[in-house]
């Protein structure tokens, strides 16, 4: 057999063998999700969908969630200052491999940041990424009155962070 028809043969191959497990992997939850749906592991965070907003000292924030996929929510932040908007920072929720990851990018970064999900519970999600300066924490959580408040912290400093009162925008 020529060289080509063995590239041929071992890339054929190789997509029987990996396009079953895809197939069968998109209905398994990563293990950390065990307490969250089998199928859809960002449904646990559904209530986020929609805008928040906050009044700072130099504006109104809004924070945005959409939901592009089963394995995909995209936020933006905006500020707006009289009659100037602008966004802040892009997000994202993003299931990969096993884990959700939290990522942030702020206008004034180059580049994102990756925060795992470490704890779920009731509402509340905590990502962390140990290898960033600040925040090291991140904390989304739904509480009465359909209010969200995000906490950013250093894992050592949990609670004692920086927290952002949002309310829904109907």
């Amino acid at each position: 057999m020529s060289s080509k028809r063995w590239l041929v043969f071992f890339v054929a191959a190789a997509a029987l063998a990996f396009f079953p497990a895809c197939a069968s992997r998109s209905n398994d939850a990563p293990a950390s999700f065990d307490a969250l749906s089998a199928r859809d592991p960002l449904d646990a965070l559904s209530w986020l969908e929609g805008s928040w907003t906050r009044n700072t000292k130099r504006g109104v924030s809004v924070e945005t969630w959409t939901r592009v996929s089963s394995a995909t929510m995209e936020g933006i932040v905006t500020l707006t200052q009289g009659d100037v908007s602008g966004v802040t920072e892009s997000l994202r929720l993003e299931w990969m491999g096993e884990d959700v990851f939290y990522v942030a990018k702020p206008r004034e970064n180059d580049y994102p940041t990756a925060f795992r999900l470490v704890e779920h519970d009731n509402g509340r999600f905590v990502f962390q990424n140990p290898a960033h300066d600040f925040p090291q924490q991140i904390t989304y959580t739904q509480t009465a009155g359909n209010a969200l408040v995000v906490e950013i912290s250093r894992i050592a400093e949990a609670g004692k962070g920086i927290a952002f009162k949002f309310e829904r925008l109907p």
